[in-house]
């Protein structure tokens, strides 16, 4: 009977531990929980920022190409490699820069617009992209500015604009709709 006594109170001390760890990690859980939640929030409140202003930009880009006289279908976000259908043939994917970075070492604001989709670029698929910068006031431009680039001339996974870029390599390629309302003239 002595032994036996031993073993239960050793085992309701065992127990009793186990629930003091079990409590102890069930408050670190909530923890973890509480602030998981939290940075979730934080996330899909940038997310879906992005998610509108690339909504914005199609928008944006559909109206454009309407008002040139260009038959637009926009395509289905989780099954098309592209946004935009133009007359039932040209591919035109509209990529969002939400905001200028500053660079820590030299200071100066660019734009990063990512191309490939799971690492991947698909060339083949892609004949237009439609680059959308926002305003900037240093240079001068109070409306955004929209880069109209063909597909061929994207060779790199991301594709990064300074200020000083965009009114230097990439100035030819500015507000250039017309370079796909020419892709959907038929070639005789």
């Amino acid at each position: 009977p002595i032994h036996d006594a031993h073993l239960s109170i050793r085992h309701v001390a065992h127990n009793a531990a186990i629930q003091l760890r079990c409590k102890a990690l069930r408050i670190c859980l909530r923890k973890c929980l509480i602030r998981q939640t939290k940075c979730f929030k934080r996330l899909s409140v940038i997310v879906t920022g992005k998610i509108k202003a690339h909504r914005n930009a199609v928008n944006t880009t559909c109206s454009k190409l309407r008002q040139r006289g260009i038959e637009v279908s926009e395509m289905p976000e989780w099954r098309c490699a592209y946004d935009i259908l133009v007359n039932k043939v040209i591919r035109v994917e509209v990529k969002v820069a939400t905001k200028g970075q500053k660079k820590a070492r030299v200071g100066f604001l660019v734009w990063r617009f990512n191309i490939h989709r799971h690492g991947k670029i698909h060339v083949e698929r892609i004949d237009f992209y439609v680059f959308c910068v926002p305003p900037i006031a240093l240079l001068g431009f109070k409306s955004g500015i929209s880069l109209i680039i063909p597909g061929v001339e994207i060779c790199s996974k991301t594709v990064t604009i300074s200020a000083r870029s965009l009114i230097s390599k990439w100035a030819k390629w500015i507000n250039r709709w017309d370079l796909i309302k020419e892709a959907c003239i038929p070639k005789a």
